[in-house]
């Protein structure tokens, strides 16, 4: 867990922790920094466990104790701190009589926190993988349901301009049919934030039997998605009480997603270059020009 945000990893982990465990892990992702103040003895008492009980819960964390995760805790929860200055905002959920103001600052604060903790952790080695996978693959395929499923068709949208051969599908039986027809050397890419989207996964695994490279774009490394890829790309994000609006790990995968498409013409741009200027003139011309007002104008016709 060190080398991510502890918050975040008690999120991720906290549906797989025994039910002692879970109440820990409930009241520290409910206050993390008021819990920092607290000793083993407090924490158990407070949870209704026994101390045991906590110290196995840090373990389970990969933590030699409670100790090392506390330190670990507040370390984190000051970075966090000086974010929430930055942004003016308290990290916490919205208030149902939040003002816009507040709001601004809320979701500005967690979608930056977002990027910067999935690049910051990003492998460089596995984007240059994938980015050599890709330039010289037969066939791409892009997989993702839901607000995934918009970030899939963001890459192959990307990669279309390039002239590779990408391609998505809304209907996931056409996704299936597609995958079917990967071949070695091809690669399929499937985008899922928690790896658990069944869809997703049945067509990584379909081309993975066609011989095609797998890779993944998920924010949970143990996940199914993540045990069936060749390759994990992971994103790092929070969702709160709009998870359903996938609103977070929508960012980080479409950060992702510009980082791999960025590494991929910077790698190969004598080639891609010409593409890319064919596809942007071929839409320039659709564009309305710009009519500069001066000021008063609207008045005087008026």
């Amino acid at each position: 867990m060190a080398d991510e945000n502890v918050v975040q990893s008690l999120a991720r982990v906290l549906p797989t922790l025994s039910a002692a465990e879970a109440r820990v892990a409930e009241l520290l992702l409910a206050d993390p920094e008021g819990s920092v103040e607290l000793t083993i003895t407090e924490l158990a008492q407070q949870c209704g466990v026994s101390q045991a009980t906590v110290a196995r819960f840090a373990q389970s964390l990969g933590y030699t104790g409670y100790r090392d995760f506390r330190l670990d805790l507040a370390t984190s929860t000051t970075r966090e701190h000086v974010r929430r200055e930055r942004f003016s905002a308290d990290g916490g959920p919205i208030a149902h009589d939040a003002s816009i103001g507040d709001i601004i600052s809320t979701i500005g604060y967690r979608d930056a926190m977002t990027i910067e903790e999935t690049t910051k952790k990003l492998d460089p080695d596995t984007v240059e993988t994938v980015a050599a996978a890709l330039a010289r693959s037969p066939r791409i395929d892009i997989v993702g349901s839901g607000s995934s499923g918009l970030v899939a068709a963001d890459l192959q949208m990307k990669l279309q301009r390039i002239d590779l051969p990408a391609h998505h599908f809304a209907d996931h039986h056409l996704a299936l049919s597609s995958v079917a027809l990967q071949k070695p050397g091809g690669v399929a890419i499937g985008i899922s934030h928690s790896g658990q989207t069944r869809e997703v996964i049945d067509a990584l695994d379909i081309a993975a039997q066609a011989n095609g490279t797998t890779v993944c774009i998920t924010s949970d490394p143990d996940s199914q998605l993540a045990h069936a890829s060749d390759l994990v790309l992971r994103t790092r994000s929070r969702e709160d009480e709009y998870r359903s609006a996938a609103m977070a790990s929508r960012i980080a995968q479409l950060a992702v997603v510009d980082i791999l498409f960025a590494a991929l013409v910077h790698r190969r741009f004598p080639v891609y270059s010409e593409p890319l200027s064919r596809t942007f003139d071929a839409v320039k011309q659709r564009r309305v020009p710009h009519v500069r007002r001066r000021k008063g104008q609207d008045d005087d016709s008026r």
